[in-house]
């Protein structure tokens, strides 16, 4: 009777375990919305705590009223930027749709054509060629399939799941900032007594490495927008300052984020001159163009980075590194962006319950 019931039990758990991983994947979009408002709550609290200082009278500033403050200055300088992007986008759709595919092809074919003749007066179409028919033949069937309207429709989808997002994020942020106890008290409530003291631990440093791993990431981004539209803007490059804000939020994937950036600016630049003299202005144009992005990527590889990610959250830069592949290989851009966050996470917990296992100790030490 007694392994029949245990059976049972084990059926039932499975059961359990299935139903409720089900139900997280069903609501994946509402978590994720969720996590990106305390990523939010994380870097405007900071913001929301000075203005909460701030005396008018004798009267402070109500905390609902800061909140709401700067959520709408957050707010004002999205909208900022979906107003300089959206026209960017739609008058690049427009010249798209303009280009004559054949002549672009022709002029391409040439320019490979030379690169190869170049090869090998340099004795190097051994090591290096270009197959100028395989990438003629991909450009037909990328210019056959794109269009003006596909790419508006693709713009306009974009920006509306974006509204939604951005919608989500803020109603939940909004309360997660005003009532900074809402969140542990959530947590608290679900806790068990004999772990509560743990669990106040565990929140209270999580808490401070993830505001200082978020404050330091914006002043990443920061600081690598400015670079790139300073780089860019001596260099006489259309469109600098959108296309170093487009690449420093793409700058928030790690490894792939700043190749997408870099993409980016190089074919906005390419469309802009299609109309210059290639040889002559746009292929120098596009070379000083992928310069600056290589620089400024060097310089926040070596600089920027190491200082955030092993000043804010305590880890060697080889040990985030590891940990950013392991999520990515796992979740795709999107474990790529929640690595450290949840890595940090998981060794701040990892340090409170697990501390006399060595490894755990070795690995959680730094942030004693």
């Amino acid at each position: 009777m007694t392994m029949r019931t245990d059976w049972l039990k084990n059926i039932l758990a499975i059961v359990l375990f299935a139903g409720l991983f089900w139900l997280l994947w069903t609501l994946r979009m509402v978590i994720y919305y969720f996590l990106a408002a305390m990523a939010l709550s994380f870097i405007l609290r900071p913001v929301v705590d000075l203005m909460d200082k701030i005396k008018i009278g004798q009267k402070r500033i109500p905390r609902t009223l800061s909140t709401a403050v700067v959520l709408v200055g957050f707010l004002v300088l999205i909208g900022t930027m979906v107003s300089l992007t959206v026209p960017f986008l739609a008058r690049e759709a427009a010249l798209f749709s303009q280009i004559d595919v054949a002549e672009l092809l022709d002029e391409s074919d040439k320019t490979l054509q030379l690169f190869n003749t170049k090869l090998e007066a340099w004795n190097l179409d051994g090591v290096i060629h270009v197959d100028a028919s395989s990438i003629q033949a991909g450009a037909e069937q990328f210019f056959s399939k794109a269009g003006a309207s596909e790419i508006l429709n693709g713009i306009l989808s974009i920006f509306g799941n974006g509204f939604v997002a951005l919608f989500s994020v803020l109603f939940i942020g909004f309360f997660l900032i005003s009532d900074s106890s809402l969140l542990s008290q959530m947590i608290y409530g679900a806790t068990p007594d004999k772990y509560e003291d743990a669990v106040r631990r565990i929140l209270l440093n999580s808490e401070k490495l993830l505001t200082r791993y978020f404050v330091g990431l914006l002043l990443q981004i920061t600081v690598v927008t400015a670079l790139l539209a300073g780089g860019m803007w001596m260099f006489g490059v259309e469109y600098a300052l959108l296309l170093a804000v487009i690449a420093g939020l793409f700058n928030l994937i790690p490894y792939v984020g700043p190749m997408i950036g870099a993409f980016i600016a190089v074919a906005t630049t390419f469309f802009v001159h299609l109309d210059d003299p290639f040889m002559a202005y746009t292929l120098p144009q596009l070379l000083r163009v992928a310069g600056v992005f290589a620089a400024v990527q060097l310089f926040d590889n070596l600089v920027n980075q190491p200082l955030i990610f092993a000043n804010s959250v305590r880890a060697h830069p080889l040990e985030i590194f590891l940990v950013i592949s392991i999520f990515g290989t796992l979740a795709g851009i999107g474990g790529m962006i929640l690595a450290i966050p949840f890595y940090t996470l998981i060794r701040v917990v990892a340090r409170e319950f697990f501390s006399n296992v060595k490894a755990i100790d070795s690995l959680t030490k730094s942030i004693k």
